[in-house]
């Protein structure tokens, strides 16, 4: 089936109504004005294309451009809608009013267009919450930039979309070649161009994407939570079809069944062993503001990193990322006692057939961050070791079976625990790495020059940290709390020099 069929089909799917998965569901629960659960990016275009005879920002282009590749993403059409008395788990249905204008919008900054500015603006757009009674995504088109470059800042709410299907969206809206975008009138585009490059994207390892759920409850109250989660598992799997043809398919084929078992048994000893992350600084009790951030970086460089240090990208960042908080606990006098800091590390686990379903599709490990050590190899040796043995010890097999227990949780149930993620007590900070295209990408004409990531936070977690690759560039998106981390620019600059003693340490000359 050619790759356009096969979007025609899904959006046929799509448009009788799905239901929410338990997990997509979540991120509308744990949502609230302190913690804004849409995930996003800011892009910045060379907008020369999209300016009218008079230099003027005219997004009539991009807004034909868009609407002609809805037809294939039905998803950006639709609104989640509740059972009365909200009963049951909400659907998506299609937006009667929908206007793409309400989504496509334009704003301004003032002179001189500061960098600063930019981020500021990024900043009140991003703790808006989106409007439920509209489908749940946004782009802001920032003009008044230096050089005529165009910002667009992306929301998208994480019970349509994970990381990894972020990419995937921005693979359908985005094309590989600078096209112009359709006139008045043009039917709507194929997209057979995106779809070889989503291809070409997911032929690399995907290994994170941006999740801000956490697995447990409040420190005082685990025993009580996993009395909980047992208790509603149980009644789950005596009461569910679903649970029932489980069984039937274990009876079937017990090898299997036992050595699945026996995987998640070694992963839940794997956890267990550091089980309650250490007290930490940047877990209080997040508000209203935030800080956003940006940190620069080559890919090129990245790679030559680990390849000098026997790693991966994913290592480098990690240990970069490391560096930058270790610095920030220093600054506030703060060594944790010799202890890691816990960082949750979504993993894609999207199949090469579901890249362009919408929803979550995510599993996760604990990572130890060895902020205690002041050197960078032994950082990055350390960090690489824990990223292989949360692997190895199948965490990620874990947390998916985990994460699909809720599934069968009657309503009220799947809310009231979805809250305990707020007071989680196994991890102090959120990273994810999304492999971005390699290739320069285009929309309606403009091309993208550079993108940075935005990863929502929990109500106990300061900051969280994106990192995105594209092009020749890697990037990392720092979300932080502004009155919990008032120091960011410590962490900032942290993570800046962890990268630069990477590269360092990786270069032929240091290791040879």
């Amino acid at each position: 089936m050619s790759p356009v069929a096969a979007a025609a089909g899904a959006a046929v799917r799509s448009r009788r109504g799905d239901r929410l998965r338990a997990l997509d569901a979540a991120f509308l629960y744990l949502e609230g004005p302190d913690t804004p659960m849409h995930l996003g990016t800011l892009g910045l275009y060379d907008g020369a294309g999209w300016r009218d005879e008079r230099g003027r920002l005219d997004l009539s282009g991009v807004r034909r451009h868009v609407r002609s590749r809805l037809a294939v993403i039905p998803r950006l059409r639709q609104r989640p809608v509740w059972p009365r008395g909200r009963s049951g788990r909400p659907w998506w249905a299609d937006d009667a009013a929908f206007d793409l204008d309400r989504h496509v919008r334009a704003v301004r900054v003032r002179r001189p267009g500061s960098e600063r500015q930019l981020l500021s603006l990024v900043e009140s757009l991003h703790m808006e919450l989106l409007d439920r009674d509209h489908p749940l995504w946004e782009l802001w088109f920032v003009d008044g930039l230096p050089g005529g470059v165009v910002a667009v800042v992306e929301k998208l709410h994480h019970a349509l979309v994970d990381g990894i299907g972020g990419v995937d969206l921005a693979m359908m809206l985005l094309d590989p070649v600078r096209t112009a975008p359709p006139s008045p009138g043009e039917p709507p585009a194929a997209v057979d161009g995106a779809a070889s490059l989503t291809g070409a994207v997911h032929r690399r390892p995907a290994l994170l994407d941006p999740v801000a759920a956490a697995l447990s409850a409040p420190a005082d109250r685990v025993a009580t939570a996993l009395a909980l989660v047992g208790g509603v598992a149980r009644a789950a799997a005596e009461g569910t079809a679903a649970t029932g043809r489980a069984a039937a398919a274990a009876t079937a084929h017990p090898l299997r069944t036992a050595a699945t078992a026996g995987r998640l048994a070694i992963a839940a000893g794997s956890v267990a062993r550091d089980l309650v992350a250490p007290r930490s600084p940047i877990n209080g009790t997040v508000g209203t503001r935030r800080f956003y951030r940006i940190v620069r970086w080559s890919l090129d460089d990245a790679r030559a990193a680990a390849h000098g240090l026997g790693g991966t990208v994913n290592d480098v960042a990690l240990a970069a990322v490391t560096a930058g908080l270790r610095d920030l606990l220093r600054e506030r006098g703060d060594d944790l006692g010799g202890a890691d800091l816990h960082a949750l590390v979504p993993v894609s686990v999207r199949a090469g057939d579901e890249h362009r379903d919408l929803g979550n599709r995510v599993a996760a490990m604990i990572v130890p961050l060895p902020v205690g050590l002041p050197d960078a190899e032994p950082r990055f040796a350390t960090v690489h070791r824990a990223v292989r043995s949360a692997r190895a010890d199948h965490q990620p097999e874990l947390s998916l079976a985990l994460l699909e227990l809720p599934e069968h949780w009657p309503e009220p149930v799947l809310a009231a625990a979805t809250g305990l993620v707020h007071h989680q007590p196994l991890v102090n900070v959120v990273v994810t790495n999304v492999p971005g295209p390699p290739v320069p990408l285009y929309l309606a004409g403009a091309e993208l020059l550079e993108v940075f990531p935005i990863v929502p936070l929990a109500r106990n977690l300061d900051v969280s940290l994106g990192v995105l690759s594209y092009g020749s560039h890697l990037t990392v998106g720092i979300w932080a709390d502004r009155d919990r981390l008032p120091d960011v620019e410590v962490l900032v600059e942290g993570i800046g020099r962890g990268f630069a003693e990477l590269s360092r340490a990786g270069a032929p000359s240091a290791s040879a």
